[in-house]
């Protein structure tokens, strides 16, 4: 984890040096803590909170598990980051210019911007998927693209936090199946990759 795990400096101008471009490279992802202060990450909340646009784009959704634990969760989706507090920090250097860098000085442009809102001890499981699976049906042929993900509140395991195949980028694009009202890649399949490549949290 030593690899993709830095941490900046507030007050500081962000740059993505030597070492994070090849943890990127090497493993598939990396995580920077400290990326927005404090005084930001609230800015944001408070914008999704209100925003009226975000309602008018927020689906109820479920992941196909069964049982009572997966009583699913809001998914709000749109396609152009706007002139709000979300949509100037998705186009600000910290983001898109680090993205640009990780991709090696390649145009980039905006897909689309998802927040995923479950409520604390509930919400069904976002099942494993890769992003370049749903990616793909957007007429995005070649895989030189990522996500970016910025959590609000504390993550933890015992929250549900995001986890991480290091190195599946190398798998190339997996097949995806319907699960619930989401995609995901075969279980058994799975199985297989998990214990080839490791897990890791966003703790």
């Amino acid at each position: 984890m030593g690899l993709t795990v830095f941490h900046h400096n507030p007050g500081q101008e962000f740059t993505v040096s030597p070492e994070m471009f090849d943890g990127f490279k090497s493993e598939g992802y990396l995580l920077v803590k400290g990326l927005l202060e404090g005084e930001e990450v609230e800015l944001m909340r408070e914008c999704l909170e209100k925003s009226q646009e975000r309602e008018e784009h927020t689906y109820g959704r479920t992941g196909g598990s069964g049982g009572d634990a997966d009583k699913g969760f809001d998914m709000s989706l749109w396609w152009r980051p706007g002139d709000d507090t979300v949509g100037l920090v998705t186009r600000c250097g910290r983001i898109a210019g680090t993205a640009e860098s990780l991709l090696g000085g390649l145009p980039i442009y905006h897909l689309s911007s998802k927040y995923l809102n479950k409520p604390a001890k509930e919400g069904g499981p976002f099942p494993w998927h890769q992003d370049y699976g749903y990616f793909y049906h957007n007429a995005v042929l070649f895989p030189h693209n990522l996500s970016v993900f910025m959590p609000l509140d504390p993550c933890f395991k015992e929250n549900g936090c995001l986890q991480i195949i290091p190195r599946s980028q190398l798998l190339g694009r997996l097949d995806h199946s319907q699960q619930g009202e989401l995609a995901t890649v075969n279980k058994e399949r799975m199985e297989h990759i998990q214990k080839l490549l490791g897990l890791q949290c966003s703790l």
